[in-house]
């Protein structure tokens, strides 16, 4: 099946050819809001050549309310924006070693996922990109990075400690926020950078 704009159905998905012979799942406004478990295949075949899945495009999935479990392929480079935004039933997502972008807004407002691991391969996330995800207790950050955005863990009101990693260039205000009712002491030190989680005790800064 071929909609417009290049857009062709396989299965329960859509897809949009992105390049070398690589297409991103899209989003489709008829169809997304029925989802409960999704695995996104590594290649499709389409009109008898062979697609690579290599991304999960702008709104893709965004406000899929009834949607619980994902598991990404390791051959998905980036999460674009507002992908999984308002997916607020979801609990368990994979980030697996292949992403190295996670967009604007990618999982804001999924207020059901409790722990998260991001891959050491992740250079750049983009401005609140997990902001109010209420519920998140835990992520792992990778190792190095070259840039976090504006916002990004605000209002994680369930977090209590993070790892800023090394190799930072570019760490926005507002970053993470906190309320000023914290037990975290440095608050007015860091400008309100961590202003609305409230639970938020232990945050580790790179040394560089």
């Amino acid at each position: 099946l071929v909609l417009q704009n290049g857009i062709f159905k396989i299965g329960a998905l859509y897809y949009q050819s992105a390049y070398n012979r690589s297409v991103e799942v899209c989003c489709n406004e008829d169809d997304k809001y029925t989802f409960t478990d999704i695995i996104i295949p590594e290649e499709i075949i389409y009109a008898g050549y062979r697609f690579m899945v290599s991304g999960i495009g702008d709104y893709a999935f965004s406000g899929c309310e009834s949607l619980s479990s994902v598991i990404l392929p390791d051959t998905v480079t980036q999460i674009g924006t507002s992908a999984f935004s308002n997916c607020i039933g979801l609990t368990s997502i994979n980030i697996p070693n292949s992403v190295n972008y996670i967009g604007e807004r990618a999982f804001y407002g999924c207020s059901s996922i409790r722990n998260l691991s991001i891959p050491d391969n992740v250079g750049i996330i983009e401005n609140e990109a997990f902001k109010s995800c209420a519920n998140l207790m835990s992520i792992k950050m990778p190792k190095r990075m070259d840039s976090i955005g504006c916002s990004v863990f605000s209002y994680c009101c369930s977090l209590e400690s993070i790892i800023i990693p090394e190799g930072i260039t570019k760490l926005e205000k507002y970053t993470i926020d906190v309320r000023y009712d914290s037990p975290f002491e440095s608050v007015s030190a860091l400008e309100g950078m961590f202003e609305g989680c409230t639970k938020l005790s232990n945050i580790q800064l790179p040394n560089t």
